[in-house]
């Protein structure tokens, strides 16, 4: 097999199992907000966030470690050792981690509002060794490019999720513990599982030295991986201590409506940069310039789609309406958006090996979110949220694309890039006003329509433009 042939196996694999988990999940969505109730799945949403900041923490940048150590030696035994040392690291955090976050769980619980979430933190942190161990070996899979096995443990890890999920929540109707214990189960059993089917590549001598350089290595990633948390997740725990369950429920389910766009535009991230690579050696600002404008229409047209669904999307997700959703989802809309941009005005950034660029510009953007949360939150709420990610969202393509000119000057198209934010506009303050005002519905849909019409045509003209400056 080719590399282009592997390269191109790798990219639809894990393709596959990027859309895999998301998808189902947003299948099943229904029947999990219906069993706890709009305030239940706030609390859930909120818990998750304390589950991720302490598995990032404890996963100890690992898996960036690996990928720059695993093949730096020829010796088979090498590799082995090194995983094997890494794993221990990853343990022997977790296990500190889970003991500190233990002590917390009282503050923490009183920090929310929220008593009853105090033994479901100590749920969480009994299984969090096993979800790290299972995101460690995991990562070596991917390294070793065993997309059969990382595809066998994905659908494991969904299966196992629902029918835990199914069989605690929806039927059990163990409400919001049932979630935290289905997580906990799914740690455990995924940890197993992977353990033994990946045990010929991790198992090896704990070596002191390889221990040292894992701690070393890991260090300095783990505040750009907690600058990411704060930019995605801190919002939410701000919120707690301003607004209701149902309130911080309704919020959740906006963030869950947004990742619709998530699910569209990381598959192009993924597919895109691989052929930006390879074409930006000899067409490097055409390329770019062309990119981006086709990349922003057609992320609008999609944000379009999901704003103009957004009433019906919250009815089936949790039969619950809310007349102020499609103004949350619009601005919500923006970090996944700005996403799309950051890997497009990035490339420079990349070509040139200069991933400090990006890491800073997101510490930056964690900086104003936080800021911008505590500043209007406690007099706005969740529009005050919203519209503190949508700010700090686009600061990261701002610094990034200042940075790459720096590296390399590419005149973008603002002016075009301009009529078409301008458009999305126009589109989402009809669809935002309707909303709030049922007897606009009918002239809502058709502006919605026309919008979207526009928007589809100029993207092909786009794609169009952008296929004849290549051939």
């Amino acid at each position: 097999m080719s590399i282009a042939q592997r390269l191109i196996k790798s990219t639809m694999a894990y393709t596959a199992v990027g859309l895999l988990g998301p998808a189902v999940a947003l299948v099943l969505t229904p029947l999990y907000t219906r069993a706890l109730g709009v305030a239940g799945y706030g609390t859930v949403d909120l818990l998750q966030t304390l589950a991720h900041i302490v598995y990032t923490v404890a996963l100890w940048g690992i898996p960036t470690t690996l990928a720059s150590r695993y093949y730096a030696d020829q010796d088979d035994a090498r590799p082995r050792q090194l995983v094997a040392s890494a794993l221990s690291v990853a343990i022997g955090v977790s296990l500190i981690v889970a003991v500190l976050a233990t002590l917390a769980a009282p503050s923490l619980a009183w920090f929310s509002q929220r008593p009853e979430i105090t033994r479901l933190v100590i749920i969480q942190m009994m299984a969090l060794p096993f979800g790290v161990l299972y995101g460690a070996v995991l990562a070596l899979l991917r390294l070793r490019s065993d997309t059969t096995r990382v595809l066998w443990m994905s659908v494991i890890l969904v299966v196992v999720t629902a029918a835990s999920r199914l069989t605690l929540v929806v039927w059990g109707q163990w409400g919001v513990s049932g979630m935290i214990v289905a997580a906990a189960l799914t740690n455990v059993v995924n940890a197993v599982v992977i353990v033994v089917i990946a045990w010929p590549w991790i198992h090896g001598r704990i070596v002191y030295q390889d221990v040292r350089d894992v701690v070393r290595l890991g260090a300095p990633l783990v505040p750009a991986s907690i600058a990411v948390w704060l930019l995605l997740y801190q919002d939410r725990w701000v919120l707690a201590g301003y607004v209701d369950a149902v309130t911080q429920g309704e919020y959740a389910l906006a963030v869950l409506l947004t990742s619709l766009l998530a699910l569209v535009i990381e598959p192009f991230k993924q597919a895109w940069m691989p052929l930006a690579i390879q074409q930006a050696t000899h067409v490097r600002a055409l390329f770019l310039e062309t990119s981006l404008r086709v990349y922003v229409w057609g992320a609008l047209g999609c944000g379009m789609i999901v704003l103009a669904a957004t009433p019906e999307l919250l009815w089936i997700m949790s039969g619950h309406t809310s007349a102020g959703m499609p103004l949350l989802v619009a601005l919500l809309s923006m970090l996944p958006m700005s996403g799309g941009v950051v890997t497009i005005v990035g490339l420079m950034v990349t070509m040139h090996a200069r991933p400090s660029i990006t890491g800073w510009s997101t510490l930056v953007a964690a900086i104003v979110n936080m800021l911008l949360n505590i500043w209007l939150i406690p007099q706005y709420g969740v529009y005050g949220a919203a519209v503190a990610t949508a700010i700090a969202a686009w600061c990261i393509p701002v610094l990034v694309w200042r940075g790459s000119q720096t590296l390399e000057v590419v005149q973008y198209a603002w002016g075009r890039i301009g009529i078409a934010v301008a458009w999305y506009g126009v589109v989402c303050a009809w669809v935002i006003i309707q909303a709030e005002h049922v007897w606009l519905r009918a002239i809502g849909v058709v502006v919605f329509v026309v919008g979207l019409l526009f928007s589809r045509l100029v993207t092909l003209r786009e794609v169009r433009a952008w296929w004849h400056d290549q051939h």
